[in-house]
């Protein structure tokens, strides 16, 4: 544990539950951003196989497996990147009180020398009297109250990913309402390619013999 990170152990309760709440709302940030990023990539993908297969008919399973395969491929790679390797980083409470002391400027001197006063082992003829230290720990106390992590970390991006998601839904679910029969037929031969059912038109042919005569014998 560095110096640092051990006088971040010794704050007051007030700058501790600040910056532990930065953290809780970053991660719940970033874990809504990649859930919402992955389900739009999923959903996307999905769309592209269903107009393929309107669109040229892929009698073929192997082209469906394909097709499905390279969905999931790049739906788990969404996964990764947006989800699993953001969450996998370590915010620690020595980064949030960077992050908030290169966003506030203001409050750099203080509690920087809020840390290094309680984590200083120089006597107090150096270091300063303990009036000296507590009146500079209640000053960054003080400035650490003003700090909303709300505030601090907004959702824009994840409001995108949101919005993505919630559009390409729509279009599925439209497109469920209009063509309810067709748009079901596309959608589980794109989420099961191992089935073997018909495609999207295969109930609107019509076979008509006509006036077709077998010679008997």
């Amino acid at each position: 544990m560095s110096t640092f990170e051990a006088a971040l152990g010794q704050l007051p309760q007030p700058i501790l539950d600040k910056l532990q709440l930065m953290i809780r709302r970053v991660r719940r940030l970033l874990f809504i951003r990649g859930l919402f990023a992955t389900l739009a990539v999923a959903l996307v993908c999905l769309l592209a196989i269903m107009a393929v297969d309107a669109t040229i008919t892929l009698f073929s399973t192997t082209s469906r497996w394909i097709l499905s395969l390279a969905a999931l491929s790049a739906t788990l790679l969404a996964a990764w990147w947006f989800l699993f390797r953001p969450l996998s980083r370590r915010y620690t409470l020595t980064k949030m009180a960077r992050i908030l002391e290169i966003r506030h400027p203001e409050l750099q001197e203080r509690i920087s020398t809020a840390v290094e006063l309680l984590s200083s082992e120089d006597p107090e003829s150096i270091r300063g009297s303990q009036e000296l230290i507590k009146a500079v720990v209640d000053s960054a106390v003080d400035d650490v109250a003003t700090v909303d992590p709300k505030t601090e970390f907004k959702p824009a991006r994840s409001k995108k990913f949101i919005a993505a998601a919630a559009v390409c839904g729509g279009i599925i679910l439209l497109l469920l309402a209009i063509w309810p029969q067709q748009s079901w037929t596309l959608l589980t031969r794109a989420l099961a390619p191992f089935l073997d059912i018909g495609n999207a038109y295969a109930d609107t042919l019509v076979v008509d013999p006509g006036d077709v005569r077998v010679a008997k014998g």
